[in-house]
């Protein structure tokens, strides 16, 4: 799940890998979902420290990587790695929230607009194209300047279709901006994060499988880095995940 600017069919599959740097002062944040959206249609990603935002070049198979990296219990959980080469998105920076209708064919709707000054008034933002239909989209990689916590986009706010059409539809932008739960379906990898961010069927194997030599040189790590994979499935709180770490865990 994500912020959307406008109506959408349907959202799955969203899968999130977060890295500190070395030195702990910048996180890579690596982004991918499926959504099949009935028009052209705008996703935004918030950002903390807007102006530190950098775009960064990963391997297109890096959630396949992840994926190696555990023991999965086929019984519950399904190999939805297959589909990252279908497209790619079409993202911009967007520094400030005084820009965020400034740019030309990113145009988000007056409601998401309310809803991003409201929720981020101090954040940046990446603003990706989505494509008309169903589309699995390809990894999409940034970097910014850290603190205290690792920062995972997974506020949602958008506007189903399906829930529009029911009979029970009451101003659905409002009721998806303002309830506490949302629907999640989130794998979220990360490393030098505490054990509750390994809430998973998943078991790490000894040596992860992650192409480190392909990464960003800040984030270029070894196969002996314990990753986490938090799993979020169902109805949670409809909030961004912060998590603390420790760069002692990395080495």
């Amino acid at each position: 799940m994500c912020i959307i600017s406008d109506k959408v069919n349907n959202i799955s599959s969203t899968k999130i890998f977060t890295i500190p740097s070395k030195n702990g002062k910048r996180q890579l944040t690596i982004y991918s979902n499926t959504v099949s959206t009935p028009e052209s249609n705008v996703m935004c990603l918030p950002v903390p420290n807007p102006r530190t935002i950098r775009f960064e070049n990963v391997p297109s198979t890096i959630f396949n990587q992840c994926h190696k990296s555990f023991n999965i219990n086929k019984s519950i959980c399904n190999d939805l790695f297959s589909t990252f080469y279908n497209s790619s998105y079409n993202a911009i920076i967007v520094s400030s929230i005084n820009d965020i209708n400034n740019q030309n064919g990113f145009i988000l709707t007056d409601k998401v607009v309310d809803f991003l000054k409201k929720n981020y008034s101090n954040f940046g933002f990446i603003l990706c194209k989505l494509k008309k239909g169903n589309a699995t989209y390809k990894p999409l990689a940034y970097s910014h300047d850290i603190q205290n916590s690792i920062f995972c986009p997974t506020k949602h706010y958008y506007t189903s279709i399906r829930e529009e059409m029911s009979f029970d539809y009451v101003s659905i932008q409002e009721k998806k901006a303002t309830r506490a739960i949302d629907d999640w379906d989130h794998e979220i990898y990360s490393v030098a994060t505490p054990l509750w961010a390994h809430e998973s069927n998943k078991v790490q194997l000894y040596h992860n499988k992650i192409k480190w030599y392909d990464m960003p040189t800040d984030f270029y790590l070894d196969p002996l880095v314990i990753i986490r994979c938090y799993e979020k499935y169902g109805y949670h709180p409809n909030i961004d995940i912060e998590m603390p770490y420790q760069i002692s865990l990395i080495y």
